[in-house]
């Protein structure tokens, strides 16, 4: 039984101009430290400021987080994410990776369509590289996409441990590493800080 597991949060209508990118780049934002997505969705203002139109997909994630009312607001701007929340992966049921599965082959798809069709300039995939490495999305049509993507789309990917077939076809790869994280003091995360 398939449901339908999908949140879209989208802008307002832009009054600015439309730009488009004359080239468009691969880069990967990656390491065990805390910035990754902060990193991805630093991009998206500065692009959706230039008149660029920006689609953010969040794979894995789908607890309430401070930047989806924020990228609500900003017309250049559409966020898709699971309605659900299934946890971290070394948690989850056969039937709960088959369920986000679906969610994530149905976010893949659509964001492949809006590429193509030249609806958005700028495609962020955050939390991409987990998603991939344990299987729960379509591997193949990811990888091809992504190692085809169109010429004039900037696309990004987030996440741990990127797959090296990824890290040879990258344009940009900045590594964040984690020297100190508040856990080892006890302190829990933050609303508005970390999530």
């Amino acid at each position: 039984m398939e449901q339908d597991t999908e949140q879209q949060i989208s802008g307002q209508q832009s009054k600015s101009p439309r730009m488009h990118l004359q080239q468009g780049l691969l880069e990967i934002y990656c390491g065990d430290g805390k910035g990754k997505t902060t990193a991805a969705l630093g991009l998206a203002l500065r692009a959706a400021g230039c008149g660029l139109r920006v689609h953010i997909v969040q794979f894995l994630k789908g607890t309430e987080t401070g930047e989806i009312a924020s990228l609500a607001q900003i017309p250049q701007i559409s966020l898709v994410r699971c309605d659900k929340n299934w946890g971290f992966t070394f948690s989850m049921t056969e039937q709960d990776k088959k369920e986000i599965t679906v969610c994530h082959n149905r976010m893949l798809q659509e964001a492949i369509s809006m590429a193509k069709s030249g609806e958005i300039d700028v495609l962020i995939f955050d939390e991409f590289q987990a998603a991939y490495a344990h299987g729960l999305l379509d591997k193949e049509a990811a990888k091809d996409f992504i190692l085809k993507k169109p010429a004039t789309l900037e696309l990004v990917l987030t996440g741990r441990n990127p797959d090296p077939v990824f890290l040879e076809a990258a344009d940009y790869v900045s590594e964040i590493h984690g020297v100190r994280h508040p856990y080892q003091k006890q302190i829990p995360a933050r609303k508005g800080i970390e999530f």
